[in-house]
């Protein structure tokens, strides 16, 4: 069975939290046949259909710089980057995958003041990074200077 955004599965807000864990699947499989964007606009078409509004819940769950700044502080604690608009690199030519994980990452150091030495992928599945990928992360997180 095959789900979409405009699957009821997906389209319909859940009530319960326990709905939404049940849910969060589908999104996440919708989530992934978006197409990559060259700009910073949210994918407001492909959101459209779906139980949640995007801005509103980055609103509500992102941590500002203030509260990513005290959790850095803690010595257990290593922040890393992935990409600034949470492309998946293997899905970019090479040149903009550079300039995606790049960008996060001099973001990153210089809103904390230190180095940032850890790169992840953003979408976490096997079509977000390969070979290519791996080699670009540790070629731009060993960097020095």
């Amino acid at each position: 069975m095959s789900i979409t955004a405009a699957s009821p599965a997906v389209r319909q807000k859940p009530q319960r939290r326990q709905e939404k864990l049940t849910r969060l699947p589908a999104a996440h499989g919708t989530a992934q046949t978006v197409p990559q964007r060259g700009g910073n606009e949210p994918p407001q078409k492909e959101t459209a259909a779906t139980w949640f509004d995007p801005s509103a819940l980055c609103a509500k769950l992102v941590m500002t710089w203030n509260e990513i700044r005290r959790l850095a502080a803690g010595p257990l604690v290593t922040i890393g980057a992935h990409t600034r608009r949470h492309f998946a690199p293997g899905k970019l030519t090479l040149s903009q995958a550079r300039d995606e994980m790049a960008q996060s990452l001099a973001r990153i150091e210089r809103e904390l003041g230190m180095p940032c030495r850890r790169l992840g992928y953003s979408q976490g599945d096997e079509r977000s990074a390969g070979e290519r990928e791996f080699q670009l992360a540790s070629a731009l997180a060993t960097r020095t200077g």
